[in-house]
């Protein structure tokens, strides 16, 4: 069995070479899942979000801060190209990356802004712990006590 909870945190880190209609498609996602966003961009773009304009090497600078942060991301969702100065940045933040290009289909991109899960049950080799106690009597009714 799958559980899966959204994330609380992501910080959205979008290249040049992304347009404005795939960031507002993947603000649509996030806001879906219930994920609070931070997005970056080394460019001005024209979205219904605020957008902190930085380049790749203040970014990665900033991130060396990132546990002080007041909402610190649980993962860091790269959208198109990024430096590796700023790959290597975010590596050594702890912080969780995901450099998967934003898909259309919802149940895809879905993944994106959950942790997934597995739950099972597991069954004690002498059968199964977590049903109810069975008492077992050490002399049954028809034996007489043993005397020493």
């Amino acid at each position: 069995v799958l559980r899966y909870r959204a994330l609380g945190h992501v910080l959205l880190r979008v290249g040049e070479d992304v347009g404005d209609e795939t960031v507002s498609l993947v603000m649509c996602a996030a806001r879906a899942a219930g994920v609070g966003v931070t997005v970056s961009s080394p460019v001005t773009r024209n979205v219904s979000t605020d957008v902190v304009i930085e380049d790749d090497s203040v970014l990665s600078h900033r991130l060396a801060g990132v546990a002080a942060w007041p909402t610190r991301p649980e993962k860091i969702r790269f959208l198109g190209a990024c430096s590796d100065e700023l790959r290597l940045g975010a590596l050594d933040s702890g912080v969780a990356l995901d450099d998967v290009a934003f898909v259309a289909h919802p149940a895809t991109e879905a993944r994106r802004w959950f942790l997934e899960q597995a739950v099972s049950a597991t069954n004690h080799r002498h059968g199964n712990a977590n049903g109810p106690a069975q008492r077992r009597d050490i002399l049954s009714s028809n034996s007489a006590p043993h005397s020493l």
